[in-house]
């Protein structure tokens, strides 16, 4: 019984250790992450030369907003990423910089690294259609309000925020 006992804790610690990502990688070289991980471990695996946004500032007063409004309404973020995608690798630090900002927890966010067919082992992909990366989904519960599809129409911050307004004020 004791035994039995053991071998039950050690497969709790090691089911709740598991990864919920994999990383392979391709003959040139690049990573490809697929599952969801979280941006630390994301600069961790994805082999970029730079996880630095320079060059972007958000706008201090759209980022206030953002703040109040994921709290007020409880907003959430699905974002889906290549590792091996240029412009994940330039948009992906701008996202996560104007987050931070913002002061977006990663209860808050989900990000999911997808492969070059835009899959992952959960489905989640699939399920919300995601065709091109990075792909930001702003929710609201288990519901999408919004999304921005690999590039912002004017930056990260105002089509956020315009997302947002669209549902705040609809």
């Amino acid at each position: 019984m004791k035994y039995l006992l053991l071998v039950l804790i050690a497969l709790f610690f090691v089911s709740c250790s598991s990864a919920k990502y994999s990383v392979t990688k391709e003959p040139e070289g690049k990573s490809i992450i697929k599952g969801v991980l979280s941006w630390e471990d994301w600069q961790e695996e994805a082999g970029w030369s730079s996880y630095a946004s320079v060059g972007y500032t958000p706008n201090k007063s759209i980022t206030k907003d953002i703040a109040e409004y994921v709290i007020s309404k409880n907003l959430s973020f699905v974002i889906f990423a290549g590792s091996w995608c240029g412009d994940s690798e330039t948009e992906l630090p701008k996202i996560y910089k104007l987050l931070t900002l913002a002061g977006v927890f990663n209860d808050r966010i989900e990000l999911w690294g997808v492969d070059r067919e835009k899959l992952e082992p959960s489905g989640n992909a699939e399920f919300f259609k995601i065709e091109k990366v990075p792909t930001v989904i702003v929710m609201t519960g288990e519901k999408e309000i919004g999304r921005v599809v690999e590039m912002p129409k004017t930056s990260w911050d105002s089509d956020i925020m315009e997302i947002i307004r669209n549902y705040v004020f609809k």
